[in-house]
């Protein structure tokens, strides 16, 4: 944000510096313009004919094929132009040929066509010549390229001829060597035929999964609910009813004899809690039960040796199905192939017969459009008499008023590179480390008035300027220091007119406004202006009492206006002041008046001037460094400061002077109406 300042306050204070380098290009660019010979304009207008399409015209149109922005450059080609020289060449032998410019334009169906040459009946004879020449050529170009088309297409259509028969010939023979009824309906029972046979293939693998993965016992129960024929049902034909219902009867019994075991033994553990085991009816029950385990045990060694050869009959009908899907998908394939070969050498003569059909038809529009195609473009109006007129280029200018103010750009650019001079306060914050005390805004009403009109009044009307001065005084009596406030304040500045008297002046009488003893000293002992500013000659002050011809009680003065202050001006010239400051008598001076004062205001001269400021400094308890914005160097200020730094001065901070308030960082400046002495009522004050 610093640099956009900086540019800122530049462009304001030279802006005649854009202005001076758009006009001079302007001018230049003007006189050049004038400069120029007079040219010559005539303007003809072309327009596309609204006619009705002739049979097939779609498919070669010349004016369809290109678009309008492909004409106007057929227009400006050389081929063109220089047909239309030659043509005014020899309807015109006494015109003297000139450089043209053309200019085409095209709005909705119409062409517009201008000229600019440098004499008016060539440049008519030439847009005339052009729009001839050019409709000439069309003609020329629509002959040749009828003639072109119905030669490639007549070498298109005998190759689809050849084609066509050649695809005829194919159908003709795969027709001799098949049966293509036959092929059809064979291929469609094979088709059906093999989807049975997968079902009964898929039927079969889950009956043999269901089979390998049940025990015997589910295996007699599913034979005893459904019967052991639920596979054998549905695959093999020659399965008997009676055998059915025998295994379903042998399942059945597997059962009822496991029931009745489960019975008898149950039967015996009621008796065996009456009984002993060597009891008759006891040794029945157990000789009944172990007959009838030993039949349970064949019943079920006879079932696993059933299932065994159940699943062992799957595998075989299995593998005899796989193997008939197989052959079978093999002569499905076989009878698919032969007829997409049958419907790819149709399909093939069919189109061929329809490129054969477009392309003769085609050859037949050619034909009609070669003796009766209408021109679409045509004349609209003539070429107009050469007007004169003066050439003015738009884009000329607007390129001179760019180059004019990219070199003011420049300038400006090489001048802030060249200045250095502090312009805001974030500049100020930017290259100083030292805390700002204050800021004093430019005021214009002191541009050209006497300096005893820069004083501060009591009831001032000049509120910012007064403001400004309140908030100095503020700052340096709530300054973040330990100890006490200092009393003697000297005031100074890098080098001349940068307001550091005024500011002295103005500050001493802030602070006599609030009732506080004030001492205003001036020790610039060279050039000190602060008798001027209340109206008092110079004589006698500082330089006197220093160089002990008069007493201090002597040389001050009071000041009217300000009931609480008091004047030492500068006193007689002195040649070297420098030697006053440094002797004894300086330091009795501060010593005698220190304690009188509340605050002892010193205006000194500018540092880098002389050495008067830097031998007076270290005595005085602090100094204020006045920047002026706009006109101090920040090389040199940093040089002042460094030079009492190094005399261990204590520096109390900055003061920026002269400031620009319009810019946006001083935004708290535009607020005037705040300092409205009559308030305004509103509805609030209620």
């Amino acid at each position: 944000m610093t640099q956009v300042y900086r540019y800122r306050i530049l462009l304001r204070k030279r802006w005649w510096i854009l202005l001076l380098t758009t006009s001079a290009a302007l001018c230049y660019q003007t006189y050049k313009i004038s400069k120029l010979p007079v040219s010559y304009a005539s303007n003809a207008r072309m327009i596309v004919s609204d006619v009705a399409p002739m049979p097939g015209q779609g498919a070669i149109s010349q004016d369809n094929a290109n678009t309008a922005a492909t004409q106007i450059e057929l227009m400006k080609s050389k081929e063109i132009v220089n047909g239309a020289k030659n043509r005014v060449a020899i309807l015109f032998p006494e015109l003297i040929p000139v450089g043209v410019k053309l200019s085409i334009g095209m709005g909705s169906s119409i062409y517009t066509l201008s000229a600019t040459g440098d004499e008016p009946r060539y440049t008519q004879a030439f847009l005339n010549a052009l729009m001839d020449e050019y409709l000439e050529y069309r003609k020329k170009t629509r002959s040749k390229l009828t003639e072109s088309s119905l030669s490639v297409i007549t070498d298109q259509l005998g190759n689809v001829e050849k084609e066509l028969r050649s695809a005829e010939d194919d159908l003709k023979r795969f027709l001799r060597e098949n049966n293509i009824v036959f092929l059809q309906e064979q291929g469609s029972s094979a088709g059906s035929y093999l989807g049975n046979l997968n079902n009964q293939l898929a039927t079969q693998r889950t009956e043999l999964q269901f089979l390998e993965k049940m025990t015997v016992e589910q295996t007699m129960e599913r034979e005893r609910q459904h019967g052991r024929g639920m596979v054998i049902q549905k695959t093999a034909e020659d399965t008997n009813t009676e055998q059915e219902k025998e295994e379903k009867n042998e399942a059945s019994e597997y059962f009822e004899m496991r029931q009745r075991i489960d019975m008898i033994k149950g039967d015996r553990s009621e008796l065996a809690r009456f009984l002993k085991p060597k009891h008759p009816r006891m040794i029945r029950l157990d000789e009944e039960i172990q007959r009838l385990e030993r039949t349970f045990d064949l019943y079920r060694n006879q079932s696993m040796q059933q299932m065994a050869a159940r699943r062992e009959a799957l595998r075989v009908q299995i593998k005899h199905l796989e193997s008939e899907v197989k052959e079978w998908e093999v002569k499905a394939h076989d009878l698919s192939s032969r007829m997409a070969d049958y419907n790819r050498i149709k399909d093939q003569v069919s189109r061929q017969k329809e490129l054969y059909n477009r392309l003769l038809s085609t050859i037949q529009n050619l034909d009609i459009n070669k003796s009766l195609a209408p021109e679409t473009m045509s004349i609209f109006e003539r070429a107009s008499e050469a007007g004169e007129i003066r050439p003015i280029s738009t884009n000329k200018i607007l390129a001179s008023l760019g180059i004019g103010f990219a070199l003011g750009v420049g300038i400006l650019f090489l001048l802030d590179r060249l200045n250095d001079r502090i312009s805001s306060l974030t500049e100020l914050c930017e290259f100083f480390n030292e805390p700002v005390i204050g800021q004093v805004p430019h005021e214009p009403t002191l541009a050209d008035a006497a300096l005893e009109k820069s004083l501060l009044k009591t009831e001032d009307k000049r509120h910012i300027y007064s403001e400004s001065y309140r908030n100095i005084r503020s700052s340096l009596l709530y300054m973040d220091i330990q100890g006490e406030r200092p009393k003697t304040i000297l005031i100074t500045s890098a080098s001349p007119n940068e307001g550091k008297s005024t500011l002295s002046a103005n500050i001493a009488v802030t602070f006599s406004l609030m009732n506080s003893k004030v001492l205003l000293i001036d020790s610039d002992l060279r050039h000190g202006l602060n008798h001027q500013f209340f109206g008092l000659s110079s004589t006698p002050g500082l330089a006197d009492v220093l160089g002990q011809r008069m007493t201090f009680e002597m040389a001050i003065r009071k000041v009217p206006e300000y009931a609480n202050l008091t004047i030492l001006t500068r006193g007689k010239l002195a040649d070297h002041p420098g030697e006053l400051f440094l002797g004894p008598q300086t330091d009795n001076l501060i010593k005698q008046i220190y304690d009188q004062y509340d605050y002892i205001i010193i205006d000194s001269a500018p540092v880098l001037v002389a050495d008067d400021t830097p031998s007076l400094a270290p005595k005085i308890d602090g100094v204020l460094f006045v920047v002026r914005a706009g006109n101090t160097s920040t090389r040199l200020a940093r040089n002042a400061i460094d030079i009492l730094s190094s005399r261990q001065v204590n520096i109390l901070g900055l003061i920026l002077n002269d400031l620009d308030s319009t810019l946006p960082e001083y935004y708290y400046y535009k607020y005037k109406e705040y300092y409205h002495t009559t308030p305004k009522t509103s509805k609030d004050d209620d």
